[in-house]
């Protein structure tokens, strides 16, 4: 059986998205997403002029504390403000990518914050989310998965 994703299939957060819609959830709908970025790549680009504004303008001054000469921590954190993005289903429109935060529990558990004054896409900034990260090699991959209250889930069916 090929992994190979073939022209019209759907994308895994779309597949993994229809396979929780057949669950009854009540009043709420579980959204998911999931990004997957080149370490290296995403290093080599931060080094130039356009990449250091490109991480000044994206990241929060505590994001880029945390990943200080990290550039696998930081690969992680836009891989999962993009996974965050895709299970709200607007992209970034509507959204900057600033308005996303990703910090640590003292224990270590990652965590979505919004900051003050920051409004989401169909009040995603309202739902429970729950994102895992991960770096190896030359990969940084995040999901996020989210529930999505009966007001926000109208505002998203509404939209697909």
């Amino acid at each position: 059986m090929s992994n190979r994703r073939t022209e019209g299939s759907p994308t895994f957060s779309a597949e993994v998205g229809r396979l929780l819609s057949t669950f009854d959830f009540g009043s709420e709908r579980v959204r998911v997403g999931i990004d997957v970025v080149s370490v290296s790549q995403f290093e080599k680009q931060s080094t130039t002029k356009a990449g250091v504004a490109f991480t000044q303008s994206r990241f929060t001054k505590d994001e880029l504390t945390y990943c200080e000469d990290r550039p696998e921590r930081l690969a992680a954190r836009w891989a999962a403000k993009e996974a965050i993005v895709k299970a709200i289903g607007s992209g970034f429109r509507g959204i900057r990518p600033r308005d996303i935060e990703i910090r640590h529990e003292s224990w270590g558990e990652p965590t979505v914050v919004c900051p003050p004054g920051a409004v989401w896409p169909n009040d995603a900034h309202l739902w429970t989310w729950v994102i895992s990260l991960a770096h190896e090699n030359d990969a940084a991959v995040a999901i996020a998965l989210a529930v999505a209250n009966q007001c926000s889930s109208r505002l998203i069916q509404s939209t697909e």
